[in-house]
C-alpha cells in the first residue's frame, strides 16, 4: 500500500507514461481524454491484454493517490473552487480507465459511420 502523498505518480513519469497522454488537449471531454490514453497504451503494449489492464490498475491507483494528496493541498491552500473542481475532473477522468473501457471503445466505434470516400461532404457534415 502506498502511504499518502509520496507521489507515486512521480514513477509513472519517471517510466516514460506521459507519451500516453500524446494527443489529449485539456479541454477535450473526459471519456474522450480516457479512451485516447486507453489507445495509447493499447498501441505502445500491442494489445497485450494482460499487461494493459495492469499497467491501468497501477496508474488509476498512482492517481488516485496523487489527486487526493493535491486535493487536500488545495483545501489547506485556497478557498477558490475552481482548483479543487479541476482536480475532480482529473479523478473522474481516470475512472474511465476501468476494464469496461474496451466495451466502451467497441461500442463508439460501432456506432461511427465510415465515410464514403467518394462522397461529397454537406455542410451540416462539416
Amino acid at each position: 500500500m502506498t502511504p499518502p502523498c509520496s507521489y507515486p505518480s512521480r514513477d509513472l513519469a519517471s517510466q516514460g507514461s506521459t507519451k500516453y497522454f500524446a494527443g489529449v488537449v485539456p479541454f477535450m471531454d473526459p471519456q474522450m481524454i480516457a479512451e485516447r490514453v486507453y489507445l495509447n497504451i493499447y498501441w505502445d503494449i500491442r494489445g497485450n491484454m494482460p499487461a494493459i489492464d495492469a499497467f491501468v490498475a497501477k496508474m488509476r491507483h498512482e492517481f488516485d493517490v496523487t489527486v487526493q494528496c493535491q486535493m487536500d493541498r488545495l483545501r489547506l491552500l485556497c478557498a477558490n473552487e475552481t482548483f479543487l473542481e479541476a482536480f475532480v475532473m482529473t479523478h473522474i477522468t481516470t475512472q474511465f480507465l476501468d476494464t469496461g473501457i474496451e466495451k466502451r471503445l467497441r461500442e463508439t466505434f460501432k456506432a461511427r459511420k465510415v465515410p464514403d470516400p467518394g462522397a461529397t461532404a454537406t455542410a451540416a457534415e462539416i
